[in-house]
């Protein structure tokens, strides 16, 4: 190779491994936010359905059941979930689905979302808002 040539190749060469190299960062990130945001929906989604663990929704909990069952894939990667899950699902097994075994598996997974845990209010985990059924409130006919 000519001497006059070898700077043109070492630098097209650096061009093209750095392009490599932004492309597979810019993958990875872009890998971390997606994973993040199918988290971030599963407990979005989770949270919206914890009213069925109160006793006047018992028979209607297929929802967040199957929620809860995507926990299982969207959170694989994250032991402290997983180990929450497992506590969660023995509670379950034991003693019925109850509201205060919640709020440690929301907790860890708010945490793997990247969400701030600690602002979570166990008071609003466990006393969910619940949808006005007929007859309640003094309107028997529910309108």
């Amino acid at each position: 190779m000519p001497d006059w040539l070898l700077p043109t190749v070492t630098g097209l060469s650096g061009v093209v491994l750095g392009g490599v190299i932004l492309a597979i960062i810019s993958q990875i990130l872009a890998d971390r936010s997606e994973r993040r945001q199918m988290r971030r929906d599963v407990l979005r989604r989770l949270s919206a359905e914890r009213f069925r663990l109160t006793k006047d929704y018992a028979a209607a909990r297929e929802p967040f059941i199957e929620v809860l069952n995507e926990v299982v894939v969207a959170y694989l990667d994250d032991s402290k979930v997983i180990k929450a899950l497992h506590k969660f699902n023995s509670n379950v097994e034991e003693r019925g689905f109850c509201a205060r075994d919640f709020p440690p598996l929301m907790r860890a997974m708010a945490k793997a979302a990247d969400l701030p845990e600690s602002q979570l209010d166990c008071d609003l985990i466990v006393r969910p808002f619940t949808p006005r059924r007929d007859g309640e409130n003094g309107n028997p006919s529910g309108q």
